[in-house]
């Protein structure tokens, strides 16, 4: 395994090496998720540096992206607390993204509770 590519949402972002990460956007093109797409590619690196399990998977690439970049504070409050486009601004973190993790931050309360 020498190169992996990157994908969100169906359209490929990056192509990740062991040691170099090649974005297919220019990083100054104004896309919101860029923090994001990266913080997947450090996922793939760590596929192809063999820190982690393989096999490379979006799902898994965007379930690691997500516990990046997401604090547990914010999924720990109401659905109403926050504003989500904001929220997703300051994050680098697409709002569908944001309702993926509060959502599973909901299930683990539900599952918590007696």
């Amino acid at each position: 395994m020498g190169i992996l590519m990157v994908t969100y949402r169906h359209r490929p972002r990056a192509l990740c090496t062991r040691r170099r990460v090649f974005l297919l956007d220019t990083p100054d093109c104004g896309t919101p998720d860029l923090p994001f797409v990266l913080a997947m590619c450090v996922y793939a690196g760590a596929i192809l540096n063999r820190r982690l399990p393989g096999p490379y998977l979006e799902a898994d690439a965007r379930a690691f992206a997500r516990s990046s970049l997401i604090p547990s504070e914010i999924t720990e409050r109401g659905p109403n607390a926050w504003d989500l486009g904001e929220l997703s601004r300051w994050l680098g973190v697409p709002e569908r993204e944001l309702l993926a993790q509060r959502r599973r931050g909901c299930e683990s309360r539900a599952r918590r509770a007696p």
